[in-house]
This record gives structure tokens, sequence and C-alpha cells, in this order.
């Protein structure tokens, strides 16, 4: 059985096609820094942000704002315009 997901590395087509996005925020929460996958598949979206949570490095004098969005999986659809 084939799979239809798709992925890309455009955060242009991303937006447009509504994948599902993991990415890693800058501290103070104001841009993406990097794009670790952006994609149709739910299920892979969840392992690479499980796989990057567990190893990403954690200082503990760190103490970034709640909403910083480091490494957070988008789900929700975005109404289209």
């Amino acid at each position: 059985m084939m799979s239809n997901d798709e992925e890309t590395d455009e955060p242009l087509i991303a937006d447009r096609r509504n994948f599902y996005k993991v990415e890693k925020w800058s501290r103070d929460g104001q841009r993406v820094t990097e794009s670790l996958f952006a994609g149709s598949s739910l299920d892979k979206a969840k392992r690479v942000f499980d796989r990057w949570a567990k190893h990403r490095p954690r200082n503990p004098h760190d103490n970034p704002p709640a909403d910083a969005g480091i490494g957070r999986v988008v789900t929700a659809i975005k109404p289209r315009l």
C-alpha cells in the first residue's frame, strides 16, 4: 500500500498546504530559527518533535516565556483566505 504523505522544505508551501510543522524557535519566541519538519503526516511530526525534545540541551538557568513555542507541533488548521 502506498502512502500519500507529502513533505516540503519550503515554508510558504507548508503554510499554503496546511501541513503540520515542527519548528525550533528563538529563545525570545519572536522567530523560527530552524524548520525540523513540514508535511502532511501528523504521526511523523509527532515523532520528529519527540526525538528533538528528548535530545535538546537544557540549561537550568534558561526560563523562556511559556509561549516561546520552542519545537511545537502546529495542529490547528488555518482558515483559507
